[in-house]
């Protein structure tokens, strides 16, 4: 049985691919790397996923815990999706491109410290 956390994140992450696949025709984002060039990056369910797993509900985990951290979880996670149209509403897009954005800077200053 899943939670309502992984059926909202599973949701976000499969509309956020599909919205992806409809702009581009590929599973790509364009980003702007921190030394200020652009490029794609290609993505997937489960890196999606697992950067939401790690940069945001880790994040409210720490912050508060148990039930109330899963409601917080879920409920922003179900802010971010339009049920009706099955698109990101215009948090969604933000946190998204937020969420992208952590992802990149952490790949990008851990290649630097390689």
């Amino acid at each position: 049985m899943t939670s309502i956390v992984e059926r909202n994140r599973t949701r976000l992450v499969n509309i956020y691919l599909a919205t992806l696949v409809h702009k581009t025709g590929v599973m790509m984002a364009p980003v702007k790397l921190p030394d200020g060039k652009m490029t794609a990056i290609e993505l997937d369910s489960e890196i999606v996923s697992k950067a939401l797993i790690k940069f945001f509900e880790t994040a409210v985990n720490k912050v508060i815990s148990g039930d109330a951290a899963d409601r917080e979880i879920a409920e922003t996670y179900g802010d971010c999706v339009k049920l009706k149209s099955g698109k990101l509403s215009d948090i969604g897009v933000g946190f998204m491109n937020a969420l992208i954005s952590n992802l990149i800077e952490q790949a990008f200053s851990q290649r630097g410290a390689e």
